[in-house]
């Protein structure tokens, strides 16, 4: 389990232990539709306080291999789903704060790198891979490539 690569459900579990929390887990039954199709890439855009980082950590808790948790979500209502436990925990995830890393950087191009080197570091630490180019994308093309296994993106906007 690391910070952007598996993270794991900590921030979703802290989220339940709110003392407003909306049951918004059916989201999860959308997106199992289209995991592994051509329509996977999806952009939930809403405005300010209506809950996009409470749904990403959610969808992380969800989707990630770093963490299991069934405990978590067999009382929400996604736990009644078909759909439930093909989906639990199967995935790699990639989890990006882009708020933490703007606020680490001076520039765009500063903060594409850092992302880069950021996630290339904790990846590695699971799959020592060595590349001739410290590139995100080549990194995992090559995990794609000896393992098979794809990456879940989930990127908690500005």
């Amino acid at each position: 389990m690391g910070i952007y690569f598996n993270p794991g459900n900590i921030g979703f579990t802290k989220v339940l232990k709110n003392q407003i929390y909306v049951d918004k887990s059916l989201l999860i039954e959308k997106l199992n539709k289209i995991v592994n199709s051509n329509d996977c890439y999806v952009c939930f855009s809403r405005p300010r306080r209506f809950g996009k980082s409470t749904d990403a950590k959610m969808l992380s808790a969800y989707y990630s291999k770093g963490c299991d948790s069934t405990l978590l979500f067999n009382d929400l209502k996604i736990s009644h789903e078909s759909s439930y436990q093909e989906h639990l925990n199967k995935y790699n995830v990639i989890y990006i704060d882009m708020q933490y890393f703007y606020n680490m950087s001076v520039s765009v191009t500063d903060m594409i790198d850092l992302i880069n080197e950021e996630l290339i570091d904790e990846i590695n630490e699971n799959y020592h891979i060595s590349l001739r180019r410290n590139k995100l994308s080549l990194l995992l093309n090559a995990i794609y490539g000896k393992k098979g296994e794809q990456f879940i993106f989930i990127i908690d906007e500005l």
